[in-house]
């Protein structure tokens, strides 16, 4: 039952560790910005880092999180950090220079992300610069209504089970030389759904990727488009 509140205008930052959370049912909301001061993409960046005992926490976010590395990280392999919701609202940005925007350990089951409408997820380096990484997870949801951006493997969930994805916004890769998938979910197992009535696009490789599943069912509605820029849609 931590609480832990950043305001509008408010400034929390380190070099690496900025807020670590070790406590079941926890609430931290931030309006201001919780940011890195080393930008080199250097191992342990990390803007929030739930390393054990976090279940049922929930993250809020309507300002700043960025760091160079992993800057949202939920340990796995039980860790007891099961049940963890993060909502990204409008104006919101999650951003990691290098590595990964959000990290989901293997073995977290029933993580869920929602990014509003207005509110921006986003790996903008090169240096394999992954963006939402949460394989091996299960009962994961994803509900996109803003931008997911990275620049390679947009929105990937390798080898997890009962995944729920549903984008209404923009699911991009941005590497034009190769690479990942806008959304993946290969090797997947139990049930699995991908609804998709936004954009999902890959600069290069492929826009969907469900290959070596099982119990999948993909949407594709009037509004939506998946499309890759050299290879398979």
């Amino acid at each position: 039952n931590a609480t832990i509140t950043n305001e509008t205008d408010g400034i929390i930052k380190a070099d690496d560790n900025i807020i670590i959370l070790s406590a079941s049912n926890s609430t931290i909301t931030n309006r201001g910005q919780i940011i890195s001061d080393d930008d080199s993409g250097s191992d342990k960046q990390y803007g929030i880092h739930l390393i054990t005992g976090s279940n049922g926490s929930n993250i809020y976010n309507y300002g700043t999180i960025t760091t160079g590395f992993k800057t949202i990280l939920i340990d796995g392999d039980d860790k007891n950090n099961d049940n963890v919701t993060l909502t990204n609202y409008s104006g919101g940005t999650i951003t990691s220079y290098y590595r990964q925007s959000i990290s989901v350990g293997s073995g977290v089951d029933g993580f869920t992300l929602n990014n509003n409408e207005g509110a921006t997820i986003q790996t903008t380096g090169t240096n394999d610069g992954y963006g939402i990484v949460l394989d091996e997870t299960t009962n994961t949801t994803v509900v996109n209504d803003g931008t997911m951006s990275s620049h390679i493997n947009g929105l990937r969930c390798l080898t997890c089970a009962d995944v729920n994805f549903t984008n209404t916004g923009t699911i991009e890769t941005t590497n034009s030389d190769g690479g990942g998938a806008a959304i993946i979910i290969a090797g997947s197992t139990g049930t699995n759904t991908v609804t998709n009535s936004g954009e999902v696009t890959s600069a290069f490789n492929r826009g969907l990727d469900v290959s070596r599943t099982s119990g999948t069912t993909v949407t594709n509605t009037a509004s939506g488009t998946i499309t890759a820029g050299t290879n398979t849609g």
